[in-house]
């Protein structure tokens, strides 16, 4: 619940701030907006706090996290924000990842390989091959100027643990609602003006 204390100035008309109120379509106009805008702005301040493989490996951060889509949508009944990825679901549960193509992933272990699908790499002349004894679970690649390093860590299913923080808090969202809320009520007061 969002409650909202406002003092009114006198004379000012009330029906219409009422007949506003009302309209709970055009609330949650205002709510769905201020809430994609703040998602957005959210995603953005943690996308470079969250590229701890690619500093370890030294390699450039994919700024993947901040290529969402965020939308958001609205009716008479309330106000949504939609993100696209599957990384956004790890706000609510832990989330598997298993290969879809293939018998395993590939987890980058060279500043090269990170942010590159392994056919990428292929294309750029690289030539992959796994050792048949040791580091089985490893895939190598010869370079074009012929040396030969491991690449990728080959696992069956990774693991990602529940992040909250991916997204804004509920005090947040719920900020952003009662001062759309608000405004609405102060441009109602104002006579109406956007």
């Amino acid at each position: 619940m969002i409650e909202i204390e406002m003092t009114v100035p006198d004379g000012a008309d009330l029906r219409r701030v009422r007949d506003t109120l009302r309209d709970t379509r055009k609330i949650n106009m205002g709510i769905a907006k201020a809430a994609e805008r703040l998602t957005i702005r959210h995603i953005a301040a943690e996308q470079p706090k969250r590229h701890k493989t690619a500093e370890r490996l030294g390699a450039r951060p994919t700024k993947a996290i901040n290529d969402k889509k965020v939308t958001s949508d609205y009716d008479s009944a309330g106000a949504t924000v939609s993100i696209g990825g599957v990384a956004f679901s790890r706000v609510f549960h832990d989330v598997t990842i298993k290969p879809k193509n293939g018998r395993f992933l590939t987890i980058p272990v060279d500043a090269e390989a990170y942010g590159k699908r392994v056919d990428e790499l292929k294309s750029e002349g690289f030539k992959f091959f796994r050792p048949k004894k040791q580091e089985k679970h490893l895939l190598w690649a010869k370079k074009p100027d012929g040396k030969a390093k491991p690449m990728y860590l080959l696992v069956r299913s990774v693991t990602q643990r529940q992040d909250r923080t991916l997204l804004p808090s509920d005090a947040a969202y719920i900020k952003v609602a009662g001062d759309s809320i608000r405004n609405l009520i102060n441009r109602e007061l104002e006579g109406g003006q956007p």
